[in-house]
């Protein structure tokens, strides 16, 4: 299979696109992973996604972090052969392309992990009540907006 131009929805296989190497459940060993070729992270939520092994969805993400720092990724290549390298560099590209597209973008998200003891947690689902908010992060959302818009008023 060739290198997509047209950024098929999915390119689902039973092995990965890169190396070939098959999945495991597929009569092979390697873990598949759907890799988003634009980043949730940057605005692929709904794909397009492509096939790849573990090895691979590794490599092409550290090659995109050292192509956003300008620092060399040629170690990652080393020893792959010519076209497992052209289709490498052709998803990380397509990774830092994605987040250059989306780097001052007011409506990019950012997830952020919390940890609540039972006393927020019970706050947040009386104030969900109190609010109206369908969720807990519908009401840590509110609560934020209000806060912020307190202590910076306009």
């Amino acid at each position: 299979m060739g290198q997509p131009t047209d950024h098929p929805k999915t390119i689902n296989l039973d092995f990965c696109w890169v190396c070939n190497a098959r999945f495991v459940g597929q009569g092979g060993t390697e873990t598949r992973h759907d890799h988003h070729m634009v980043p949730r992270a940057y605005g692929g939520n709904d794909g397009p996604t492509v096939t790849v092994c573990t090895k691979h969805h590794t490599k092409l993400h550290v090659i995109a972090v050292c192509i956003k720092a300008k620092k060399p990724y040629f170690e990652q290549l080393k020893g792959e052969p010519q076209e497992i390298i052209k289709k490498l560099m052709y998803l990380a590209t397509i990774v830092v392309d994605a987040e250059m597209a989306t780097r001052n973008d007011p409506n990019k998200q950012a997830q952020v992990n919390i940890t609540l003891n039972r006393k927020h947690k019970i706050m947040i689902d009386r104030l969900k009540t109190g609010t109206n908010c369908k969720s807990r992060e519908a009401v840590l959302l509110y609560a934020l907006e209000a806060l912020y818009h307190k202590t910076f008023p306009q």
